[in-house]
């Protein structure tokens, strides 16, 4: 997947759900992506799947 056009996607308030198997390369994903670019982004694991959030 390409996570930097992924990410870079989402704007404030988006949010998206991936399946349980994604997160740890989300998870690095995220981080790089954060470091790179300055936004903030959030991960969370529930039930359903693994989430991810443009918080600023």
């Amino acid at each position: 997947m390409d996570w930097p056009a992924f990410l870079g996607k989402l704007e404030v308030g988006d949010s998206y759900m991936l399946p349980a198997e994604a997160r740890s390369a989300l998870g690095s994903a995220v981080t790089k992506f954060k470091k790179a670019t300055g936004r903030v982004l959030s991960v969370r694991v529930m039930a359903e799947g693994c989430g991810v959030w443009r918080v600023e």
